[in-house]
């Protein structure tokens, strides 16, 4: 997929929001390396090679429909996590023919969605939000002190939905 310009190019270009995390050209591929990243040292130390394996892909791919809502007001209208498996789907097809389970495995975490009274049937899902939301706030963090003096211990975010207040401890 990443090999296709229509896609790889997007992916490293894109932001991953519009101005909360990760909200600077190149956001969402930094963003997606990251919780690659994590999922991987987390799922490396819990999970077998193969749900290892479809964890960290996930986590890669868990905001590939970015590509298309990201540079196309146009395409918002359709989440993204629903726009990811449409984009994905040829190169889910190709790997159903050579690994069935691991196709669907890897369908069914990418579209995960939390029910509190539910474990996921693949705990690497959980990795995956977890890393998402992780370096989300990390990144918003970040961002909300990128203009204050070291000793500031409170900011806020203002995003076009919310105001979001974080702490740090000096």
């Amino acid at each position: 997929m990443f090999a296709q310009r229509q896609f790889g190019l997007p992916f490293v270009q894109v932001a991953a929001s519009q101005s909360h995390h990760h909200s600077e050209a190149g956001g969402l591929l930094l963003h997606s390396v990251e919780c690659a990243e994590w999922v991987g040292t987390m799922a490396n130390a819990t999970l077998n090679a193969k749900e290892t394996a479809l964890s960290i892909t996930a986590a890669l791919l868990h905001d590939f429909g970015k590509v298309a809502t990201m540079g196309n007001s146009s395409h918002r209208m359709v989440n993204h996590e629903i726009l990811a498996l449409t984009l994905l789907e040829p190169a889910l097809l190709d790997l159903q023919k050579q690994w069935p389970q691991g196709a669907f495995a890897l369908r069914y975490m990418l579209s995960w969605l939390a029910n509190p009274r539910k474990f996921p049937k693949l705990p690497g899902v959980l990795l995956v939000k977890a890393a998402d939301q992780y370096s989300a706030a990390l990144s918003a963090r970040d961002k909300a002190f990128q203009p204050l003096p070291q000793h500031y211990y409170w900011a806020s975010l203002k995003t076009p939905y919310s105001v979001q207040f974080f702490h740090r401890v000096n």
